[in-house]
């Protein structure tokens, strides 16, 4: 038999009167589920949870971007260092780049690796020693550490072999030719025995182009004077 259409609630069971007796009624599907919804406290748990999990996901990929830069600002890099002077030398088709100590890249600033004119550079460190002058020692130009952009450009040169009895030219850029360089430059194109050198750069005070040029048999890089 049917309950009749009577029915109560306590302490969240319903029941009803079936014949002369009370009866458990079944709940009414939905009910239980509306009173947790208008309690509102299921979504507010599930929207806690939801904003705890982001914000956990958001500090962590912080962490990680924080971590990520102060790992890259405590390396360090050569790579990132702009050169001041850049040597660009030609032969045969060939090019081979080097820079100033400062800007060479890592893999190739080697101390351990003597130039080509490297003995010839340690003469001249020992005939200023017996003489006093130790202000400027070390020179440069022994190594691929300390070497100007111009030496390291002959000294990759001579290194794949095709500087030998060849024409090289140098395109200077950032700074003119120095004073240690204008001299080394001819040990090392005598080291290599290059043919002749030809190097185009510009004047620091004037701007203007400027070219220096050796060939063999000539003890000095001479400057080109326009006529």
């Amino acid at each position: 038999m049917a309950a009749h259409g009577i029915t109560s609630s306590l302490a969240g069971t319903h029941y009803g009167i079936k014949g002369n007796k009370i009866v458990k009624n079944k709940p009414v599907a939905g009910e239980a589920k509306g009173e947790i919804q208008q309690s509102g406290k299921a979504p507010e748990t599930t929207i806690n949870k939801a904003t705890a999990e982001k914000g956990n996901k958001s500090s962590q990929f912080g962490e990680h971007a924080k971590n990520e830069q102060e790992i890259k600002a405590e390396k360090g890099t050569t790579d990132t260092t702009k050169p001041t002077v850049t040597a660009e030398l030609e032969v045969n088709g060939h090019k081979f780049v080097d820079t100033n100590q400062t800007a060479r890249p890592i893999d190739k600033a080697n101390a351990n690796e003597s130039t080509l004119i490297s003995e010839k550079i340690k003469s001249k460190e020992q005939k200023l020693m017996d003489k006093g002058k130790t202000d400027n020692l070390p020179l440069p130009n022994s190594n691929m550490s300390n070497a100007h952009a111009e030496i390291g450009a002959i000294h990759q040169a001579h290194k794949a072999g095709v500087a030998k009895g060849a024409d090289l030219k140098i395109t200077v850029k950032g700074k003119d030719v120095c004073n240690y360089c204008r001299s080394d430059i001819v040990s090392a194109a005598k080291a290599a025995n290059a043919k002749s050198v030809t190097i185009h750069a510009v004047d620091e005070v004037t701007k203007l182009p400027k070219t220096y040029y050796w060939e063999s048999g000539m003890k000095k890089l001479r400057e080109v004077k326009k006529k």
